[in-house]
């Protein structure tokens, strides 16, 4: 029961979390969990921590009544450590907001997000990255929702933020563009999309291996773009490629892929 396990424990869950393994990251949250609480009692920020971790592979796992209600058990440790203005209290908020993002509850939130923002404005400088991740997450919220125009200011706000504080062949600013793209897309303008998307892939180009999910998904995009367009020679290049990355990465049966070809066969 010593505090070096119980991080040992949570290090292993991490890992496990980010292979999609969720039934084996669970276990090793909730052993690093029970030693916390019996080393450091129910009212230590490494509680709130194993609260945190929980919660975010509830999430992944859709089990979003669960998930909110560890962000819930972190949240309340949280303030009553820090006090309301603190980062740790802000990214409580941002979880329980893309909880109920998930489950479409799309009232709650923004007002987390919105909570989550006002704290982190008070905390870090107008141009933290904290800030530009909140914007982005609004502007998913309201491009969930049809609210395009406003999807597109805050992935305005997001992107001009990275772009001060980030290398300009930063993988987030490529998804920024991306962002932006799916709007511009969602609205019918289709010359605008593409150009979005293609600021976006030539980043990724420049920084990730082109056998990279992000480039299929830039690909993906693009086709979509040529497809509403009526430009289908061009469509199906797009797809083509996007298959073919995504063909070499994942079993050729998965869902996805199954996707791609699918909209690749109407092209034809």
């Amino acid at each position: 029961n010593h505090p070096d396990v119980a991080k040992l424990y949570s290090n292993l869950g991490d890992l496990y979390d980010k292979q999609g393994k969720h039934k084996e990251s669970i276990s090793m949250y909730e052993k690093s969990l029970k030693i916390t609480l019996l080393v450091f009692g129910s009212k230590h920020p490494d509680v709130a921590k194993s609260y945190n971790n929980l919660g975010s592979v509830y999430d992944n796992q859709g089990k979003y009544e669960e998930a909110i209600s560890m962000y819930e058990k972190s949240l309340k440790i949280t303030l009553l450590v820090f006090g309301l203005n603190h980062s740790d209290v802000a990214k409580s908020y941002n979880n329980m907001g893309a909880a109920y993002r998930h489950q479409g509850k799309h009232e709650e939130a923004i007002s987390m997000y919105e909570k989550s923002l006002k704290i982190i404005l008070s905390v870090f400088d107008c141009n933290h990255l904290d800030v530009a991740v909140l914007y982005n997450n609004l502007g998913i919220l309201y491009l969930d929702q049809g609210k395009y125009e406003e999807a597109i200011h805050m992935y305005e706000k997001s992107l001009k933020i990275r772009l001060l504080a980030l290398d300009h062949n930063h993988p987030d600013i490529a998804n920024s563009y991306n962002n932006i793209g799916e709007a511009y897309r969602h609205q019918g303008k289709h010359k605008e999309a593409i150009s979005m998307h293609e600021k976006s892939l030539k980043i990724q180009l420049l920084v990730f291996d082109h056998n990279h999910p992000d480039i299929a998904a830039s690909y993906n995009y693009i086709g979509e773009a040529y497809r509403h367009q009526g430009k289908h020679k061009e469509a199906i290049s797009m797809y083509e490629k996007s298959l073919k990355i995504k063909l070499s990465l994942i079993d050729h049966y998965h869902p996805d892929d199954a996707a791609s070809y699918t909209i690749y066969k109407i092209c034809i």
